[in-house]
């Protein structure tokens, strides 16, 4: 059980990076012009 349960936290862990890494990308292109940073769930 304890694999399964680090197996989900991994692949949750490494779709949110696959976000960042998308979100990072469209705003250098230009894709997306404003963009709110949450730290601990608050807007920063």
């Amino acid at each position: 059980m304890t694999k399964s349960i680090e197996a989900a936290a991994a692949a949750r862990a490494s779709a949110f990076r696959r976000l960042e890494e998308q979100a990072a990308e469209h705003l250098r292109a230009g894709k997306i012009k404003d963009a709110v940073v949450l730290v601990d769930g608050q807007a920063a």
